[in-house]
Order: C-alpha cells, then sequence, then structure tokens
C-alpha cells in the first residue's frame, strides 16, 4: 500500500505574502486573502491564529481583524494625517491625502536643500580643478597650431623643431585640395 505526501497548504508556496496582515486594502494583502479563500483548512487556521495571537494573515483575518474579534485594542495606533508616517500608510492602502502629501513634498524639499548645502560644502573643500593640456608633437601640424596659439612665432622663424616646415606644407597641401574659384568677369 502507497500512501501520497501531503499536499502543502497553498500559503507554504508564498509565505512573506502573509506576513503583511495589518490590512486588506494592500495588493499584497488582497493576493493573500484569495489564497486563503480557496484552503481546506481556513477554519483551523484562523482558529489557530486567533488562539496564538499571531502575526500576519491566518485563516483569512487580517490582524485588526483578529484583535477585533478577540476584543483586544491596536497597540499601535494609525499614524497622524499630516505627517511623512500618515503618507506612507494613505500609499499602502491606495488612498489620496492632500496634507499627508503636502508633508511629504515639504519632507522632500527640505531633504534636498540639506543634500544641496551638503554638496556645496564639498565643492568648496575640494581643491581647485587643473586643466591638463597635453602639448602635441614638434613637427606636426598641430605642433605649429600650438606655437600659433600660443604667440610662440619667435620659434616659427628657422626653428630647430620643425613645426613651421611641416605647418606650412600642410596649409599648402590643403589650399591645393581646395577647387579655385573662378573669378567673376
Amino acid at each position: 500500500m502507497t500512501t501520497k505526501a501531503p499536499k502543502p497548504f497553498p500559503c507554504a508556496s508564498r509565505p512573506g505574502w502573509f506576513d503583511t496582515g495589518k490590512t486588506r486594502d494592500t495588493k499584497v494583502a488582497r493576493k493573500a486573502l484569495r489564497i486563503c479563500d480557496t484552503c481546506p483548512a481556513i477554519e483551523a487556521c484562523r482558529k489557530a491564529g486567533r488562539e496564538g495571537r499571531e502575526w500576519g494573515i491566518w485563516g483569512g483575518e487580517t490582524q485588526p481583524e483578529r484583535w477585533a474579534y478577540l476584543g483586544i485594542e491596536s497597540p499601535l495606533p494609525a499614524p497622524r494625517c499630516g505627517t511623512e508616517a500618515g503618507y506612507r500608510r494613505h500609499l499602502d492602502l491606495g488612498q489620496e491625502c492632500k496634507a499627508c502629501r503636502a508633508a511629504h513634498q515639504e519632507r522632500g524639499r527640505e531633504y534636498d536643500k540639506v543634500r544641496r548645502a551638503r554638496e556645496r560644502e564639498a565643492r568648496k573643500n575640494q581643491p581647485p580643478k587643473t586643466e591638463i593640456t597635453v602639448r602635441p608633437q614638434c613637427g606636426t601640424a598641430q605642433g605649429y597650431k600650438w606655437h600659433l596659439r600660443n604667440g610662440e612665432t619667435h620659434l616659427l622663424n628657422g626653428s630647430t623643431c620643425g613645426c613651421a616646415t611641416t605647418g606650412r606644407a600642410a596649409y599648402s597641401a590643403k589650399r591645393a585640395a581646395e577647387p579655385r574659384k573662378k573669378a567673376a568677369a
């Protein structure tokens, strides 16, 4: 005679969904409650949750629902509106609250102000950036342009680096490659 292994309960595949039993209104809690609705052990699970005063969703019941059934007041009051915690609570519930949104936006502005002040202070304390330029090699057309840009014309007349000769040759080659415009008669 063979015996089949007992089938695991549906909640065993997603235990994290059942730890968020603060409210029915979150997306995860609704998914968990749908799993509970199909479970054959829902009554036994609900009883175990009530007797053991468990946290999360047990037998299709959330924590506040279990507390209400047992006549226990919630140890944690709901956060006040107009606070960051209130904003997060409304966000979890998918609700809109103007006072909480304003508090959240004000907190964001304060955070940005502090962050920008820290960045300014960090920039003050940094050494000034020095621009590093690489001098082109002498004897090239770029070397010739370097000498012209930096006012080193004394090096160009009979210089030993050869920049003048190379630069003038490059300029002549460029002029020869350009098509000549005919003078208008």
